[in-house]
């Protein structure tokens, strides 16, 4: 698997090997979760180590969209869920280093103030999110027409009105 990873050069499993040196029995050691958001720094875009992009935010509501602007899963489903429809839907990013899917996660403020404190650190102090004001902004900086984020926005309203 040639994914991006929010485990750095500094993760060498060294609680796994000090386990094994002390006689505990390793567990399905051959299989990897794959979280399916991270952040993707725009000033490193492609860099392999990448920011966790917490569930929470598409807990508290966020909502993920790929860059035809088309919701394309249930934001809460499990990871492995998220992750397949992000490889089904989203477009991949080939580099000689890492093979990577984006998509874009849309809040809107009520959203993040949900998130909480830790809303400002990603956007601020790390640059990871951008405020827009209205779809039209958004739209020209994704590339996406204005009128297909506004429509994937009011489905997934009205469904969400509807329960």
């Amino acid at each position: 698997m040639n994914f991006p990873s929010t485990n750095g050069e500094y993760s060498k499993g060294s609680g796994v090997k000090l386990g094994r040196e002390i006689g505990a029995d390793l567990v399905d050691m051959d299989k990897v979760q794959v979280h399916p958001t991270g952040f993707v720094d725009p000033k490193n875009r492609y860099i392999k180590d990448k920011y966790l992009a917490p569930e929470l935010l598409r807990g508290v509501g966020g909502i993920l969209i790929n860059d035809n602007g088309d919701r394309f899963c249930n934001e809460l489903g499990t990871r492995d869920y998220v992750t397949s429809k992000i490889k089904e839907n989203c477009r991949k990013q080939n580099t000689n280093e890492i093979d990577q899917y984006e998509c874009f996660l849309l809040m809107n403020e009520e959203m993040a103030n949900e998130f909480g404190h830790h809303f400002s650190y990603y956007k601020d102090v790390k640059g990871f999110i951008i405020e827009y004001s209205n779809f039209n902004e958004l739209s020209k900086n994704i590339n996406v027409d204005y009128k297909k984020i506004e429509n994937t926005i009011n489905a997934h309203n009205e469904a969400y009105d509807k329960k």
